[in-house]
């Protein structure tokens, strides 16, 4: 899991990190959105898995079917 504004860095050079997210009372469908573009869709309680793809700044998103959602910023260095 992530924290709202955690830092994540790389450990080795040639790969860079990755997450897993899942959600908490959520009910049905989540859907998963990285800075604003949906990846993802699980079911409530699966995990997302998330390779960052380069250095920089992430809004990662939780949006359930009722509208619901949960939004935490992360910087990958």
């Amino acid at each position: 899991g992530a924290s709202a504004y955690e830092i994540i860095r790389a450990v080795k050079q040639e790969q860079m990190p990755k997450v897993r997210l899942n959600t908490r009372g959520a009910n049905g469908r989540i859907y998963w959105l990285v800075n604003g573009e949906q990846k993802a869709q699980t079911m409530a309680g699966e995990v997302f898995e998330y390779r960052f793809p380069f250095k920089g700044s992430y809004d990662l998103t939780a949006l359930d079917e009722q509208g619901r959602f949960d939004r935490i910023q992360i910087k990958v260095e």
